[in-house]
């Protein structure tokens, strides 16, 4: 048996996602400030369960629940955005057979 450890984390700095329209209410409403994005996953790895290799994991991604907006466009007064996923987490079987 072994335990398995992996992180990242994802950075995206200060972002204007609409042209530059001179309207201060849609330039702030389409500019987002710098966000990290961070994942984590824990395994137990090489575990012998009726002789049969098995591997038994948690997973988190965006652990911090970052829900910033991603990206943006329209025309005129139409506006669309895209935010990022929302925290999800998970837990994974794997059996080698």
């Amino acid at each position: 048996m072994r335990l398995v450890l992996r992180a990242d984390a994802n950075y995206k700095g200060k972002t204007m996602l609409a042209a530059n329209t001179g309207a201060p209410a849609i330039r702030a409403a389409t500019t987002t400030d710098g966000s990290w994005i961070v994942n984590a996953r824990v395994a137990l790895a090489d575990v012998n369960i009726a002789g049969k290799k098995t591997q038994i994991a948690a997973w988190g991604r965006n652990l911090f629940d970052n829900r910033k907006l991603t990206n943006s466009g329209g025309v005129g007064f139409l506006f669309t955005g895209n935010y990022e996923r929302a925290r999800t987490y998970g837990v994974d079987l794997s059996v080698e057979f």
